[in-house]
């Protein structure tokens, strides 16, 4: 696999009559171009071929596969969004991924550094984790991610303290100091 759009460049030499043609084929000699030709993703069945003016040709074949994109990886959150970038209810991570040239050959993701696994949608609970998820492609093509996601469905705690009431039938007779905390 090519990781970068090669340029495919045919040349040749012909000390008697001379050459009269330098062409590429991608497509295995249904169609012919001029050279150089520079390649997007794909697989081809490159020919190169030279023809000199008494009309000899030479040809070579070549199979090229060519792949610059890494893999692709998104995900989606369902689940209660509150404030600061936290969730206020489990929330549920799904995600999506592919590579769509030279194929997948490791998708894998850990939770909190917990050791890697396949990738798959999971929901959380309360917590602070870190995901990272790491993917590879055939050719080579590398993605890693790193998200942090806070789950948080625990309402604070407080604590009213009243002093009891000094007058009667529960009345207060001087300014009670009422403290709340948590």
């Amino acid at each position: 696999w090519h990781v970068t759009a090669p340029t495919i460049t045919v040349s040749g030499s012909d000390v008697l009559s001379g050459l009269s043609t330098e062409e590429i084929s991608l497509d295995g000699g249904v169609s012919w171009g001029a050279s150089p030709q520079t390649l997007s993703d794909g697989t081809y069945s490159v020919i190169l071929r030279t023809r000199d003016a008494a009309g000899n040709e030479t040809a070579e074949n070549h199979t090229l596969k060519v792949d610059t994109a890494a893999p692709a990886l998104s995900t989606s959150h369902s689940g209660t969004s509150g404030n600061a970038g936290c969730y206020t209810s489990d929330t549920t991570v799904d995600h999506t991924y592919n590579d769509s040239t030279s194929g997948l050959i490791f998708s894998q993701m850990q939770i909190n550094s917990d050791g890697w696994q396949p990738i798959m949608d999971q929901t959380f609970s309360d917590g602070v984790y870190s995901i990272e998820y790491a993917l590879q492609d055939e050719a080579g093509n590398h993605t890693s991610v790193t998200e942090i996601l806070q789950v948080d469905t625990i309402p604070p705690t407080r604590t009213v303290t009243v002093p009891a009431a000094n007058g009667n039938n529960g009345w207060h007779r001087t300014q009670p100091a009422i403290s709340i905390s948590g």
